[in-house]
């Protein structure tokens, strides 16, 4: 009889059975709320054996089998990404009914390249990854089956597109007559750069008392599951929003779609603010296609070049930035180091000054 082993923090199935000698992650966390889960993948193991259905014949398993049971296994990790689901809906049409044992990189490799065209490297490689995630969850499953490398084009998504001081001020006067829906979005996103998947998450309670004059931003951090609190000083406008959510409850969203419901998904999100965002830079004279266009995301560029710029001879250091911005790491932040005043300038004028 085969059993149930914890190891790396998920149940597997271990042992020997009529002579099959057995080592399978069931991919649930090893916890005894998903035991019983597991237990029913160890039984269906034991079956397979039996009925002549274990080892090399597994990969038999197409690439839609193999989506559908990532899909199985992210939603019981209360990890759902409808999103994602919709792009690997998309990865079906051409890859559905291709046997797992049949995709190779090369094949990947010639499938992106050609129908990836017209996208920017940072797109293809984030579609990428989302292949490579349902590929490397088949390898952990199956026996005698390893995910093909999937190669991405290497990209670099450092952008040094932002408003400058009166053209965000320009910009917010627009929305703020012409697009009044999603004015508060548009100025919380420049006055406190959060990212967007923060500002959804935003309700009454992280803006604190009137006096507080801060707006706290919990983020869950990946690696080490905790939650990191960061306190952004509000600005005069800001105040003035955060008086307008007095009245809302502690759990409702505060940043919301058109209708007035919250936003199915954060790609949802981007994609209404992105259209208007473009609809406001053309009414403003600035450029709203292209390369040159911005894009939601330098919103909080623009709030680290503005707060980096300062008046002229104050402006945040990288130490100040990256507490801001909720950098884990200062090498994240070092991509605004350009933003910051140097002081050099200032150092050599009065070298000669020196007695």
């Amino acid at each position: 009889m085969l059993k149930l082993k914890k190891q790396s923090g998920y149940w597997h199935v271990v042992g020997t059975y009529l002579g099959e000698r057995v080592r399978r992650t069931t991919g649930l966390r090893a916890v005894n709320s998903m035991k019983a889960m597991a237990e029913a993948v160890r039984i269906k193991t034991e079956k397979e054996i039996v009925d002549g259905q274990f080892g090399p014949k597994v990969t038999h398993e197409t690439f839609r089998d193999a989506v559908l049971r990532y899909k199985e296994w992210q939603i019981l990790q209360n990890k759902r990404n409808k999103e994602q689901e919709k792009i690997l809906e998309n990865f079906c049409d051409d890859w559905g009914d291709v046997l797992l044992r049949d995709i190779t990189t090369d094949a990947i490799m010639v499938w992106s390249t050609t129908k990836w065209t017209k996208h920017k490297p940072g797109t293809v490689r984030r579609y990428l990854n989302d292949m490579s995630s349902v590929l490397n969850h088949a390898a952990n499953r199956l026996d005698n089956w390893n995910a093909p490398k999937v190669s991405k084009p290497a990209a670099n998504d450092e952008r040094d597109v932002h408003f400058e001081r009166d053209e965000a001020n320009s910009f917010l006067d627009w929305a703020k007559s012409e697009c009044v829906h999603y004015h508060p979005h548009f100025l919380t996103l420049i006055s406190t750069g959060v990212r967007l998947g923060e500002l959804l998450a935003l309700r009454r309670p992280h803006f604190g008392k009137s006096n507080d004059g801060v707006l706290k931003v919990r983020r869950r951090l990946k690696k080490t599951g905790k939650t990191k609190t960061r306190d952004i000083p509000l600005t005069r406008p800001m105040l003035e929003l955060a008086q307008t959510f007095a009245s809302k409850s502690a759990h409702e969203p505060l940043y919301v779609a058109q209708r007035g419901n919250p936003f199915s998904s954060a790609g949802a999100a981007s994609t209404a603010l992105n259209e208007a965002l473009g609809e406001g830079l053309k009414a403003i004279g600035l450029p709203f296609d292209g390369e040159d266009s911005m894009r939601v995301h330098d919103l909080r560029h623009t709030f680290a070049y503005l707060v980096a710029k300062g008046d002229g001879k104050h402006g945040a250091d990288l130490g100040d930035l990256q507490y801001l911005m909720g950098h884990e790491d200062i090498k994240q932040t070092m991509r605004y180091r350009g933003f910051i005043q140097s002081r050099a300038k200032g150092y050599v004028s009065c070298m000669l000054d020196v007695s």
